[in-house]
């Protein structure tokens, strides 16, 4: 039912979609759920392998109600 969820979480399910041969259309079909299921002032949050330069402009498509709050960037650690 659309508007019954306060937060989507999407653990790599971006990154899985982007793989795909119509990863385009996947992802959208995607977001467009994830958007249609969030009640008003819900919260999507995308964790992600790929980084702001090649997710940002996918969670930002025309059509997409929603505002893109923040991004944080997280590096994985040397071993040393």
């Amino acid at each position: 039912e659309g508007g019954s969820f306060d937060a989507v979480v999407d653990k790599a399910t971006l990154d899985s979609l982007a793989n795909n041969e119509d990863a385009e259309a996947d992802i959208a079909r995607m977001l467009n759920e994830s958007h249609r299921v969030l009640r008003p002032g819900g919260v999507y949050v995308c964790l992600s392998y790929g980084g702001p330069t090649t997710r940002t402009h996918m969670l930002c498509r025309k059509g997409l109600d929603w505002r893109l709050d923040g991004v944080r960037e997280v590096h994985k650690k040397k071993a040393t």
